[in-house]
């Protein structure tokens, strides 16, 4: 253990500690697992469709009719005959990983928590997918944007958020005694929502992975109250739009399939790609069919809520007879 000293997120001094995990170690331990939840996500999160064929190119794989009949008919369009397959549009989910960072978490359960965190945001960066990590304790902690790349400086973040578990996290928050996830659950939904707005995509494909022990707790008030706001924020997220996905990682986890309806608990780190998979493919189920909904053309007014012509109510008296 280091011997310098370093400061503590209100202002003391407590002696600098090492995370449980360098992020290049935890990597190491996840590696294979990690390659699994890949090709486990791309294939989820395909793209919206084949790539097509462009026109308007000076040169490319095939000619472009249309463009060949301009040129005979004037030669100055011939740098712009030619077709060029272009890149498929992937999906639109944002993804949102909420990590519990409360004093609950201290032992097998942080280590756990922290390899799957990596797992999760290697596998979304290599699919070039748009996500955010928040850990939470009494507030939402900060360690990956969604406009952040995952560079070096997100990645330490990531990793020393492990020390935010026993309040020792140079610069932290460390409030570990604090587990209100009811309100992290709400701010991180909203933090969502802003940025779908922004991308200009439907809420429903908003996805939050949440990795917790699921046992909410803060001094301020009882077991009771803060498990009533966790279930109200759950309620309020999918009111919305939002997809949740609740992940007990490690033992003793099992309050998670509680409070979230599409949810495991007690998840060895071996076995995240595949229950992950799962999971996501029950949310997905249910974004894909919103989109497809909201892309499907509207049916015309049924005719029974139409005005009809007094005839039509006499034929309607008749056929009752």
């Amino acid at each position: 253990m280091a011997c310098r000293r370093a400061a503590r997120g209100r202002g003391s001094f407590r002696a600098a500690v090492q995370p449980v995990e360098t992020y290049e170690d935890t990597m190491s331990e996840v590696a294979e697992p990690c390659r699994r939840l890949t090709a486990l996500l791309e294939t989820l999160f395909e793209p919206l469709g084949r790539s097509r064929l462009e026109s308007g190119f000076s040169d490319g794989c095939r000619i472009d009719l249309r463009g060949a009949m301009a040129f005979e008919a004037d030669r100055r369009r011939h740098v712009d005959i030619w077709m060029r397959r272009g890149l498929p549009v992937r999906r639109q989910e944002h993804v949102q990983l909420l990590c519990d960072l409360s004093g609950s978490m201290r032992g097998q359960k942080v280590t756990a928590m922290l390899r799957a965190v990596v797992m999760l945001a290697e596998a979304l960066e290599r699919c070039q997918l748009r996500f955010a990590v928040n850990g939470f304790q009494d507030r939402l902690i900060p360690l990956k944007s969604f406009g952040e790349p995952l560079g070096p400086p997100a990645r330490a973040a990531i990793a020393e958020a492990s020390l935010e578990v026993t309040g020792l996290r140079p610069g932290g928050n460390n409030q570990p005694e604090d587990n209100d996830d009811g309100h992290c659950v709400r701010r991180a939904g909203e933090e969502l929502l802003t940025e779908l707005a922004a991308a200009a995509v439907p809420t429903r494909a908003g996805i939050m992975v949440v990795l917790s022990d699921g046992a909410p707790s803060v001094r301020a008030r009882t077991n009771a109250e803060c498990a009533a706001d966790l279930h109200a924020a759950v309620t309020w997220a999918g009111g919305r739009g939002l997809q949740l996905v609740g992940l007990g990682m490690g033992p003793n986890t099992g309050h998670v399939e509680d409070y979230y309806p599409v949810g495991k608990a007690n998840v060895p780190v071996s076995e995240l790609p595949e229950v992950l998979g799962s999971l996501v493919r029950t949310v997905l189920g249910t974004v894909h069919a919103g989109l497809a909904q909201d892309r499907a053309p509207r049916p015309p007014a049924s005719s029974a809520l139409l005005p009809r012509s007094d005839g039509d109510h006499v034929r309607s008296r008749h056929a009752a007879v």
